[in-house]
C-alpha cells in the first residue's frame, strides 16, 4: 500500500535505495521518486517470459523505469527487452552478472579447507554433494549415494538443504536409515567448546553422512565437490545457481525442472 510505503521511507530517509535484478514494486518505486531518493537497480535481468507478460502493461512499466537513476543489467538481451518496455536509453547500462564476480575458483582456499578439516574428509577421497536442495532431493540424493558406494566406497556425502527450517526434517531422515550423520552445526559448537569431535572412521564405523546445516558456507563447501548436485530442480523451483560450483569445476547434475531462461543464466 502506497501509504504504508511513505511512511517507511519518511521513517528510514535511505540516502539511495538499490533493487536488485527484478525487484519491480510499483508503490515503492514510486513514492521513492516523489520523495527524492535516488533509484538504481543492479543485476538487472529480464526473462523472455516476463517480457512477454510485463509487455502488456508497458505504459506502466515505461514510468517505473523511468523513475530509476540507473539501472545496471546482465547482458544485451535483457537491455534490449527493458528499452523495448519504455527504459531509459541512456540509464540502461550492461555490467555483466554479480554472480560471476567473485566467483571463488581455487579449492584450497581457507573456507574450504576449514569445512574439510571439519568434516574430517581425508585429501583425495571423492565427495559428492547435494546443494540448495529441497524434498525430497535429499532421499534422492541419499537414496543414489547407497546405491554407488558399491562401486566407489571411499565416497562421501554433503547434503545441504536450501531451508534452514528443514535441517532437523533431514537430519531425521538420515539417522531413520539407521546412518551415521555428521552435523556442522554440532561440529562448531564442539570446537566452541574445546571438545574433540568423534572420528567415526578412527572408530571403524562407517563413514557418516554429513550435514552442513549452517548459514553462509554453501560457496565454499561446493569446493569439496567432485559431483555437484543442484537443488530445486527436481521440484517446481527452477533450480538454484550453478557457477559456483562450476567455477570449482566440479561435475554439475541438476534435474529436469531448469527453465530454458534460468539455463541459459545459470550456466
Amino acid at each position: 500500500f502506497s501509504w504504508a510505503v511513505r511512511a517507511a521511507l519518511k521513517r528510514v530517509q535511505p540516502v539511495a535505495v538499490v533493487l536488485v535484478e527484478l525487484e519491480l514494486w510499483p508503490n515503492f518505486i514510486l513514492t521513492a521518486r516523489r520523495l527524492g531518493i535516488p533509484l538504481a537497480l543492479i543485476n538487472g535481468r529480464m526473462s523472455e517470459k516476463s517480457f512477454r507478460g510485463y509487455q502488456r502493461i508497458r505504459p506502466l512499466m515505461k514510468r517505473l523505469l523511468d523513475g530509476f537513476n540507473v539501472i545496471a543489467v546482465q547482458n544485451e538481451a535483457y537491455r534490449d527487452r527493458l528499452l523495448a518496455l519504455g527504459g531509459p536509453e541512456n540509464r540502461i547500462v550492461t555490467t555483466g552478472s554479480i554472480k560471476f564476480d567473485h566467483v571463488e575458483t581455487d579449492r584450497n582456499n581457507p573456507k574450504t579447507n576449514e569445512l574439510r578439516g571439519s568434516f574430517q574428509i581425508r585429501k583425495g577421497a571423492p565427495v559428492f554433494i547435494a546443494g540448495s536442495t529441497q524434498a525430497p532431493e535429499e532421499e534422492l540424493a541419499l537414496a543414489s549415494w547407497l546405491e554407488i558406494r558399491h562401486q566407489f566406497p571411499d565416497l562421501r556425502l554433503v547434503l545441504v538443504p536450501r531451508h534452514k527450517e528443514r535441517f532437523d526434517a533431514v537430519a531425521d531422515m538420515v539417522r531413520k536409515r539407521g546412518l551415521p550423520l555428521m552435523r556442522r552445526s554440532e561440529l562448531l559448537s564442539a570446537a566452541n567448546a574445546s571438545a574433540t569431535p568423534r572420528d567415526a572412521s578412527a572408530a571403524g564405523l562407517p563413514s557418516p553422512v554429513l550435514l552442513l546445516d549452517t548459514l553462509g558456507e554453501l560457496s565454499a563447501c561446493w569446493g569439496l565437490a567432485d559431483v555437484a548436485f543442484v537443488g530445486g530442480s527436481l521440484t517446481n523451483r527452477g533450480g538454484q545457481n550453478m557457477i559456483e560450483p562450476a567455477g570449482y569445476g566440479a561435475a554439475v547434475l541438476f534435474g529436469p525442472k531448469i527453465g530454458r531462461a534460468s539455463c541459459r543464466e545459470r550456466v
